[in-house]
């Protein structure tokens, strides 16, 4: 009688063990299927925003443009004039582009001096 009470208890136990199993193989399946759709959607989505980049690349042209420093002109105003969002991340890449572009070892511009800035438009023009 003990003995079948205990091959009982056993089997409860087992049953109960082997739904607690089921289950969390159950929710890492879930979880493992959610993780892999949003991956799938971030991908897409970066694939989609660089499609959209390309495009747009493709239809504006680089410029440049020669102008005349004035007095109280700084290298921050110029670059918040021309510089564009959509091809620079910051203000501070843009102006670091200017310096090279113009061979420049500092920031320090004086009146009358002359600089090449950059700005981008579409190709019709």
């Amino acid at each position: 009688m003990i003995r079948t009470v205990c091959n009982k208890f056993s089997y409860i136990c087992r049953g109960v063990f082997c739904r607690k199993r089921a289950l969390y193989a159950h929710r890492t399946v879930i979880t493992a299927v959610v993780l892999a759709v949003m991956l799938i959607a971030f991908l897409s989505a970066s694939v989609i925003v660089r499609a959209q980049n390309s495009n747009r690349s493709l239809n504006e042209k680089i410029y440049y443009t020669n102008i005349t420093v004035e007095k109280g002109d700084t290298l921050w105003n110029i670059a918040e004039e021309y510089m564009d969002y959509g091809h620079y991340d910051n203000i501070y890449e843009y102006m670091e582009h200017l310096t090279k572009l113009n061979h420049m070892t500092s920031d320090d511009l004086y009146a009358g001096e002359h600089l090449i800035v950059t700005y981008y438009a579409s190709g019709e023009n």
